[in-house]
């Protein structure tokens, strides 16, 4: 081959790789130019707050049932069980009390077991979460009818356990409490032995911060990293039978350090100060209440249905009992929302949501927590899990919830955005302080449109 014609192919090879080269830098301008075409805007929807009562589960007014079990075969009256749940529609929680003094002098029988049982099955089949109370209209003869009490019925106790709330009062109610069987040792020994014979994520209840510091032997204060372990003082809530101002500055200040992580609740006292409702939101505020009882007498309950709440806020205007109503427990609310991309710098959109928890206490089951995004065209479904613990979220604080996705997921279109929190013990949505529609996808937070 001559030396011209070699020097022909070499061009031609050089023209050939240039003109591909060049293609292929057209080809990557265009599609670099495509993706930094791509624009996105959020358009929120209004994050009106309201003042309707939210029916969420584990908080909020409860009715006591008390049932006597025994030794003699007692039929289960289904209609007088059945009218007193219609009667009681609007409450989530509800108290079920044994009184075992038909076993004061020994084990509970074949008979007696059943019974419990049967009631235990008829309440876990309603909507409610029980506050589960063992007491003793006659004292037990000794310590050892209560150890023995305590083995029985903790098979009962764990069967139920995804649908009792706590468990209150370590045995040591009723005529026990009045009895010799009621002493710091006995407290200590009593409370660590249900402890271990029960399910580790059941709440068990002392009366009061005096009696939490008697069973953790006053040196373990709970704190965010001994929460949730299943650890005896991570498990053990306060039930307070006569909720007052009466509180020293330093027990109001343990019950707020420990009821940051285990619920609060009981019984308002007999402390006519209670009947001011400012007075009342507060000492309910500090001690993080998350429920309280609708059947004992109360002149204060009947003081607040009768007053009227004027603060310059979205609840001016309702009585003071339906404010507690509001306010016990948690109440999550959606103050904000944001969507950020920044077309030539970003790969990922930023999606923030700002809530904050207005109830008097906080959430204590963890909520399986998502943002979604649906297609308006396609109705595709992406869905974004939020992985933070709703339990710490805290009363009167923000929380600020952000989640990223590739902007190579998003295809050009409509985006619903949606808020959703699961209970997955219930099955059921839980439901947000918000003037917004609840849909099953949850609450809609806005719409992104990516063009």
């Amino acid at each position: 081959m001559s030396r011209l014609h070699k020097k022909k192919n070499r061009g031609m090879h050089f023209l050939i790789g240039l003109v591909l080269a060049l293609f292929g830098l057209s080809l990557g301008g265009m599609l670099f130019l495509y993706k930094k075409n791509i624009t996105l805007t959020f358009a929120k929807a209004d994050y009106k707050l309201s003042n309707e009562a939210l029916n969420n589960p584990y908080c909020g007014w409860y009715h006591t049932y008390s049932y006597q079990p025994s030794d003699e075969f007692v039929m289960f009256d289904q209609g007088a069980f059945d009218l007193a749940l219609e009667a009681d529609n609007n409450t989530r929680l509800c108290q079920v009390k044994f009184d075992l003094s038909a076993f004061s002098q020994n084990g509970i029988s074949d008979g007696g077991l059943d019974q419990i049982d049967k009631i235990l099955s008829y309440w876990s089949a309603t909507d409610k979460q029980m506050i589960l109370n063992f007491c003793y209209g006659e004292a037990p003869k000794d310590v050892a009818t209560v150890y023995l009490h305590m083995e029985q019925l903790a098979p009962l106790i764990n069967k139920y356990a995804a649908n009792i709330f706590e468990v209150q009062g370590i045995f040591l109610e009723g005529a026990a409490s009045e009895s010799s069987l009621w002493s710091e040792e006995n407290l200590i020994d009593f409370t660590k032995y249900l402890a271990s014979l029960t399910d580790k994520k059941l709440f068990l209840t002392v009366q009061n911060p005096f009696q939490y510091g008697v069973i953790t032997e006053g040196s373990i204060m709970l704190t965010k990293e001994l929460a949730y372990t299943g650890s005896l003082p991570s498990r053990l809530g306060i039930f307070d039978e006569g909720i007052s101002t009466l509180a020293s500055e330093a027990d109001t200040k343990q019950l707020q350090q420990i009821c940051n992580f285990v619920p609060s609740g009981g019984i308002i006292g007999a402390d006519e100060k209670m009947q001011d409702l400012a007075t009342a939101i507060l000492v309910l505020q500090q001690r993080h209440i998350s429920y309280l009882s609708a059947d004992a007498p109360q002149p204060c309950i009947e003081q607040w249905k009768n007053e009227t709440y004027r603060l310059d806020d979205v609840f001016s205007g309702i009585t003071g009992y339906d404010y507690m109503t509001t306010h016990l427990g948690y109440r999550f609310c959606i103050s904000d929302a944001k969507v950020r991309f920044n077309t030539w710098k970003d790969k990922k959109v930023s999606i923030q949501i700002t809530l904050n928890n207005q109830g008097f206490s906080n959430a204590y089951h963890p909520f399986d927590t998502s943002i979604l995004l649906k297609n308006t065209e396609t109705d595709e479904l992406i869905t974004l899990p939020v992985n933070q613990d709703s339990r710490f979220w805290n009363p009167g604080e923000s929380v600020k919830i952000t989640k990223k996705i590739d902007i190579k997921k998003l295809e050009k279109g409509s985006y619903k955005v949606y808020f959703l929190m699961m209970d997955s013990d219930t099955g059921e949505s839980i439901r947000l302080g918000n003037d917004l529609k609840q849909t099953s996808n949850g609450y809609l937070l806005g719409t992104i449109k990516v063009e």
